[in-house]
């Protein structure tokens, strides 16, 4: 039974709570063992694989929007799944169709018009005349509808020609009256050669209202693309991509099972983990997760932007591993009222819900991992200490294990005693 000690660990024999499973070890350092450098020859930009038939499905709506039968395409997937990659693929292979792109932020939802006021401002100086509300800006008050009836009209007159593809990244951050006036404009399109392409992660739209809703759901001019996560093969297709396949000295079939199932088939993970873990890492025998120096690099800063209850939450509930208690995070974490907390660290795309299960998970353990290693070391083992006292049996002998900053006997003549009787 190995416990993450800042780096260290202390092999205890059999794991018989299986405690480990919701833990890892990686170095303080987490440059130490990327001695390797970064792989050689990688590509910089995106790389997009397993997705052909996602880039056929909106090509075929872009030849019918283009040829008058306005289409709607929402690209959904969880956080790391490629749809920002997806959607720039797309329009480089049709560079020739002009375009207008806009996208949400969680941190910019409560600005008005913020996601209209990306699409009129690169209509610029070529906005025509007539679009007094775009023109300016929609103040504050402005009517949602009245804006949609000139982002209609807008969308009608740039697509006149070539056609127009309409890029709303993110939806669900959008700020609640820009999508009043996307919907208005999007359910009243006819015979504009207009592609409606946004994007947003499952069960997060709903945030938009009942209109959206029941345009996604039942009307005929929308489609709704799921991304799946990567198979084995296209992972595989990923390494050689990344310059780390076979046959020419790239990682063996174990290493990409690894990858695999560390990364759950997430291209953003799959593809830190094979740009910056060297081979002896990806090859190594051991079942532990190594969080690649990118991802904590993308992962902290959303974190910490988080409001204090939430992140206080986010963090107890690293400590505590998948399937705890919302009681028992909240309690860790001193949040006596934890539902909006909680309702913000999911939204953030860290926390996940179970209902029909114990309590919540994390979206994805290199998640839980890059926000535990982010705890201090004082209060990491005090947060440990408390959930010693909270649970029982092998799961607080493992909390006391992490706790500990020295040697212990007691604790080891507790940890041989129960490495016995799991035996």
């Amino acid at each position: 039974m190995t416990f993450p000690l800042t780096g260290t660990a202390i092999d205890a024999g059999p794991d018989p709570a299986g405690w480990l499973d919701r833990c890892a070890c990686w170095p303080d350092d987490l440059t130490a063992w990327r001695d390797d450098g970064p792989v050689p020859g990688a590509p910089a930009g995106p790389v997009l694989v397993g997705r052909d038939r996602e880039l056929a499905r909106l090509t075929s709506l872009l030849a019918e929007a283009t040829a008058g039968q306005p289409r709607i395409a929402v690209v959904e997937g969880e956080a790391g799944l490629g749809k920002s990659s997806l959607i720039a693929e797309f329009l480089a292979r049709h560079a020739g169709v002009p375009a207008m792109a806009a996208s949400g932020e969680a941190s910019e939802q409560e600005l008005p018009w913020g996601m209209v006021r990306q699409l009129a401002r690169q209509a610029g100086r070529d906005l025509p005349a007539g679009f007094p509300l775009l023109a300016g800006g929609p103040a504050a008050g402005a009517d949602p509808l009245s804006v949609g009836e000139e982002l209609l009209a807008l969308f009608a007159a740039r697509s006149a020609a070539a056609g127009l593809v309409v890029v709303t990244e993110d939806l669900q951050w959008a700020d609640q009256p820009s999508a009043r006036a996307l919907l208005f404009a999007c359910r009243r399109l006819a015979s504009e050669k207009v592609l409606i392409l946004g994007s947003g992660r499952p069960h997060h739209l709903r945030r938009l209202g009942e209109g959206w809703a029941r345009l996604l759901a039942g009307d005929r001019r929308c489609s709704r693309l799921a991304l799946p996560r990567l198979g084995a093969a296209e992972l595989a297709g990923l390494a050689t991509a990344l310059g780390r396949g076979l046959p020419h000295g790239g990682l063996s079939g174990r290493a990409l099972r690894r990858v695999a199932d560390h990364s759950r088939g997430n291209p953003l993970f799959a593809r830190a983990m094979l740009t910056e873990l060297p081979d002896h890492v990806l090859e190594g025998t051991d079942d532990g997760l190594y969080l690649p120096a990118s991802l904590a690099a993308v992962i902290l800063p959303k974190l910490h932007a988080l409001p204090a209850a939430a992140r206080d939450l986010v963090i107890a509930a690293s400590v505590l591993g998948d399937d705890c208690a919302l009681a028992d995070v909240a309690a860790l974490a001193g949040v006596p009222q934890p539902d909006g907390a909680l309702d913000q660290a999911v939204a953030a795309g860290f926390l996940v819900a179970q209902p029909g299960r114990r309590g919540l998970c994390f979206t994805h353990e290199l998640i839980r991992l890059a926000v535990y290693g982010d705890i201090g070391t004082a209060r990491r083992r005090s947060l440990h200490r408390w959930a010693a006292a909270m649970t029982e049996g092998g799961e607080s002998l493992g909390h006391r294990v992490a706790a500990a900053g020295t040697a212990d006997s007691e604790l080891a003549l507790e940890l041989e005693e129960a490495a016995a009787v799991a035996a």
